[in-house]
């Protein structure tokens, strides 16, 4: 599930699900795993039982996604933007236009933001607590 927003630029709730970074270091799957850890961790400190967190996973978690998050304004400085719909209409004005081989390695990522498409928006955070408790 984390890693459908990085593919599903054209869907209208796209800003909502997710946001860009630029993050050089690590490649979309590394991003991609790593964020699902986060939430997983953020909601299985809203489902434990007791909901004490001794560990302090989620306190960690959040500090890697608020790390992660803040890179946003990277992508902003780099690309112009944050929001993929803007990345996806970017694309599309390319049309018929040819651009040369690009050589090096992109450093835009998507961030699942914990959210879903349309009225079912409360699916991801669903999905993270069986993660964690089964369904």
């Amino acid at each position: 599930m984390t890693c459908v927003p990085a593919f599903a630029l054209d869907e209208p709730d796209i800003d909502k699900v997710s946001a860009l970074i630029w993050l050089p270091h690590l490649d979309q799957p590394v991003v991609s795993r790593l964020v699902t850890a986060v939430h997983t961790a953020r909601a299985a400190d809203t489902t434990a039982i007791p909901t004490t967190d001794p560990v302090g996973f989620a306190k960690a978690a959040q500090a890697v996604l608020d790390m992660l998050l803040a890179q946003r304004a990277a992508a902003i400085a780099r690309i112009g933007t944050d929001r993929p719909s803007v990345l996806r209409a970017a694309g599309l004005s390319l049309n018929g236009i040819s651009i040369p081989k690009r050589t090096g390695v992109s450093a835009v990522r998507s961030v699942a933001l914990g959210g879903w498409f349309g009225p079912d928006n409360g699916l991801y955070q669903s999905a993270a607590a069986e993660w964690v408790c089964g369904p």
